[in-house]
């Protein structure tokens, strides 16, 4: 069994990568000394890059690839965990919700 990530899935890791470098990271503190809710603009950056619809079947307007899902859902959630551990408990929790319907 071949364990490595494919092309594509590595391009969505260094996508969300350096999103998370660059938006979320710099601003970790003031989200963490807030303590309130993930900031709306880094919401709607997350949702053009598709990182909520990665658990979600393309026939419902998502990008989940059959048999893939939890692989890109681990990917953002790892990734915005480097950057803000914080935020990736909430996003963890609606990508697993999502992607159980």
């Amino acid at each position: 069994m071949d364990f490595r990530l494919t092309p594509q899935q590595e391009l969505f890791k260094k996508t969300v990568r350096e999103f998370c470098e660059e938006k979320i990271a710099p601003r970790s503190r003031e989200i963490d000394e807030k303590a309130d809710l993930i900031p709306e603009d880094i919401i709607k950056e997350m949702v053009e890059l598709g990182i909520f619809g990665v658990t979600i079947p393309e026939q419902y307007g998502g990008s989940a690839s059959p048999g893939e899902e939890i692989i890109y859902a681990t990917l953002a959630v790892h990734e915005l965990a480097r950057a803000e551990l914080s935020m990736s408990l909430p996003v963890y929790t609606l990508l697993n919700l999502a992607g159980a319907t």
